[in-house]
């Protein structure tokens, strides 16, 4: 991608002191993941090439991501991935000086809940004027019409709430009232700190994730990412250490020790990691055929399409085209994306290909 017009990438000063080009750490990074490929523990739906693309990309939509720490900003991509997700629409990459801080979106939640088995999940917020009520007890219920006027965006929000629909066709919801999402609003370390952050400017959004992730934990005994994003979040929010799912010393270590080394004199293989064939950073020196660190090639420029997603069935991909791009709402939405005319249409088109046109189509609007 090239860089806007007016905008340089300035030198960046590592901790060392080391001055560096930000076209040299950003290639740091990508070499990084690839050199720890044996010690990097990845969901199943996780593939390392996409992961590398992925990354990549975000770094040049925000260069800042560049002034960010080396291993804060590793483990940030580590800990988006543990979730089964890649940075990008659906969890984000967030710079706070020399510190990044991996944050889910609320589609990222939606998306976890949906892999986790539901059919779908809702999530709003509720206006002055709209007509709104809910029950609880033995018929649970919410009855939610947005008003028509035309300034009901404008209007203050009183409450948020939170649908997953079931594959029995159960619905389990949750509705918080506007004082106790500015209870978790005015709760959270950062906003204490009187730092910047995301309730900033996106009050309205983070209220919404706020009753998905209550909701949500109801399906976290049958989800391990699940789990852990709401486990990492809470702590972020109440100011404690972030208990990083992968941590890079770890990562290094383990991909060290899992390393495979030829004795250049006997031509024996040595398992593990010979005390003088580490290089700087802590990784072994690559066996021939194995791409080092170092070597690992950039992902492609941006235009090139990323490593393939694969999908279990057509209600699968329709849920995650949904996921990822919140403006296609429904099915005939999600196939004129695609330029498929019939669900058969899209069938033969196949659901990668129909990714892919659907991310093209999604970034000219």
């Amino acid at each position: 991608m090239a860089q806007q017009a007016g905008q340089r990438r300035r030198p960046l000063t590592e901790p060392s002191g080391q001055i560096v080009t930000a076209k040299q750490k950003e290639e740091s990074i990508i070499s990084w993941l690839e050199g720890a490929r044996k010690g990097i523990r990845l969901p199943p739906r996780v593939n390392l090439d996409r992961l590398k693309w992925e990354t990549y990309m975000a770094i040049r939509k925000n260069p800042r991501l560049l002034e960010c720490e080396r291993d804060s900003l590793l483990n940030a991509i580590l800990q988006i991935a543990s979730y089964g997700l890649y940075p990008g629409p659906l969890a984000h990459l967030v710079p706070y000086g020399r510190e990044c801080v991996p944050i889910l979106d609320y589609k990222g939640m939606v998306h976890l809940v949906i892999e986790a088995g539901a059919r779908k999940v809702e999530g709003s917020a509720v206006h002055e004027g709209d007509e709104f009520w809910f029950t609880r007890g033995t018929e649970p219920k919410i009855h939610h019409i947005p008003s028509l006027d035309p300034a009901r965006s404008q209007k203050p929000i009183t409450h948020f709430y939170a649908i997953v629909y079931l594959p029995d066709g159960d619905t389990q919801f949750e509705v918080l009232d506007r004082a106790e999402v500015d209870k978790v609003m005015n709760n959270t370390a950062a906003v204490r700190r009187g730092q910047s952050t995301p309730w900033n400017e996106w009050y309205e959004a983070m209220g919404i994730k706020t009753a998905i992730r209550r909701v949500a934990k109801v399906q976290r005994k049958g989800s391990d990412e699940i789990a852990r994003a709401i486990d990492f979040e809470e702590r972020m929010d109440a100011g404690l250490a972030p208990n990083w799912d992968m941590p890079v010393k770890q990562v290094e270590a383990q991909a060290a020790a899992q390393a495979v080394h030829v004795d250049k004199e006997t031509g024996e293989i040595l398992d593990g990691q010979a005390p003088d064939q580490a290089d700087a950073s802590g990784f072994a020196a690559s066996n021939e055929g194995e791409k080092s660190a170092q070597d690992a090639e950039t992902p492609q420029e941006e235009g090139d399409t990323p490593p393939e997603e694969h999908y279990r069935d057509r209600t699968h991909f329709l849920n995650a085209m949904m996921a990822q791009h919140p403006k296609l709402k429904t099915e005939a939405q999600v196939r004129a994306a695609a330029g498929a005319k019939t669900v058969d249409d899209l069938d033969a088109l196949g659901y990668e290909e129909a990714a892919r046109r659907i991310a093209d189509y999604e970034a000219m609007r």
